[in-house]
């Protein structure tokens, strides 16, 4: 019995989704790549088809955000930020709770962000 019981657990948390959230209206209706998402996370850029946005990592699915569609582990995601911060003056997205996150880009559109969950009162931008 514990052992279908852990290995129902571990299969949830092999599928977890995660979602985009923002509230800018203008992303609504758009699909976004996950290289999209790559080149704005690691502030290789700042818009998102021609939307300047700001980025906010999510305390809490930081780690399976970066695995799943970024592609970088913990470790490269240090060396990169490292590089980054040592050569230019990029440095890595804020990273919040998921309440913060939901009180920022609730106040303001150019915000974006994942979660786990689908949040209320914002935008879930579909990822391709």
């Amino acid at each position: 019995m514990k052992l279908i019981i852990l290995l129902l657990l571990l299969s949830s948390l092999a599928f977890s989704q995660i979602y985009i959230i923002s509230n800018n209206n203008k992303l609504q209706s758009m699909t976004i790549t996950k290289k999209e998402l790559a080149d704005l996370f690691l502030q290789k850029t700042d818009t998102i088809k021609g939307i300047r946005l700001i980025p906010l990592d999510n305390k809490l699915n930081f780690k399976e955000f970066y695995n799943k569609i970024i592609k970088k582990s913990q470790k490269e995601l240090r060396a990169y930020w490292a590089r980054e911060m040592y050569k230019s003056d990029r440095v890595p997205p804020k990273k919040l709770s998921i309440q913060q996150i939901k009180t920022m880009i609730k106040s303001n559109e150019n915000y974006i962000s994942y979660s786990s969950s689908i949040i209320s009162g914002v935008n879930v931008i579909a990822i391709r």
